[in-house]
């Protein structure tokens, strides 16, 4: 295992440390019980065991079939144990590489540190994760250093979109991270259709998940002043303007529209859509990842620059 690989798994253990314990409780919980993200079995011995869901109490329910663990957190109200056989819950992880566009270092460490992060819960959970562009299941802490590896593969270059070629179970989540930016020009009209064709695959496989676009502040806002020179898109020149200032409006006139239609795609297709910026904790992202807010309620359709 490379210096980088153990570092980004450091980095990985020192966020997960950061869930508050109220919250990763109820992460751990949603991740054990949520059907968006599939019943779960507890951890018992033996062939033929019996496997559990977690529900709410329902006439007829006796007291020996409550949760009083689960039940103790819920204000009274009471849950039960269900007997049901289960599978795992696969759950299935993608972040956007080098792709058709430059990936800053810090975005896509941000991503990495938050798709671990997310998929450690899943592990202990007892689920089975994978990455969509490639073969195979994991499990357990193993399966998370996986993960690691293939993001800091040089061999391995993720694409702008994930690509599928293999067929998903039919209970799969997936949680994907982009920027979802776009090159200029000649080319911004080709790198729209990708992200549609993509995304609309994923969503004709009749998959459940989160798609995380994740962005710097500055891309959103755009508070830059005076002369500036911008780095180019790959393959594509600097840009130098004398007074940034002046694109400013425009600027964020298109990138609000980009941002709603990236939204709007997501939705369309089945997926919750969060918008992330990389000035908050990856924690932040994990949490919203599992349905749980900390501070600022998520992105609405109805965002405004």
């Amino acid at each position: 295992m490379s210096s980088e690989e153990l570092d980004i798994l450091e980095e990985l253990d020192a966020t997960y440390s950061q869930l508050p314990d109220d919250l990763l409780m109820e992460v751990e919980e949603l991740a054990s019980n949520m059907s968006e993200f599939g019943a779960r079995q507890l951890r018992k011995n033996g062939i033929g065991a019996d496997k559990y869901d977690i529900r709410p109490y329902r006439q007829g329910d006796t007291l020996r079939d409550v949760n009083w663990k689960i039940t103790a957190r819920r204000d009274g109200e009471y849950w039960v144990d269900e007997k049901r056989a289960e599978n795992r819950q696969p759950i299935f992880f993608w972040r956007k590489g080098s792709g058709t566009v430059n990936m800053p270092p810090e975005k896509k460490r941000h991503m990495d540190i938050a798709l671990l992060t997310a998929a450690k819960i899943a592990v202990s959970a007892e689920d089975k994760i994978g990455i969509l562009d490639t073969d195979g299941m994991y499990r357990g802490k193993s399966g998370v250093e996986e993960m690691a590896s293939h993001f800091f593969d040089v061999n391995i270059i993720s694409g702008n979109t994930p690509s599928i070629e293999r067929e998903l179970p039919h209970n799969s989540t997936i949680i994907i991270a982009s920027d979802f930016m776009l090159r200029s020009g000649e080319h911004k009209e080709a790198d729209k259709q990708e992200i549609i064709a993509a995304i609309e695959n994923l969503g004709n496989m009749g998959l459940n998940g989160k798609v995380c676009m994740v962005l710097h502040p500055d891309e959103v806002t755009f508070p830059f002043k005076g002369a500036k020179r911008f780095r180019g898109q790959k393959g594509e020149l600097p840009i130098r303007f004398d007074d940034a200032a002046s694109i400013a409006e425009e600027y964020n006139r298109r990138m609000s529209a980009h941002i709603d239609w990236v939204h709007e795609l997501v939705v369309e297709n089945g997926f919750e859509f969060i918008l992330h910026t990389t000035d908050k904790p990856p924690v932040e992202l994990v949490l919203n990842m599992f349905g749980v807010q900390m501070d600022e309620p998520e992105y609405d359709h109805d965002y405004k620059l």
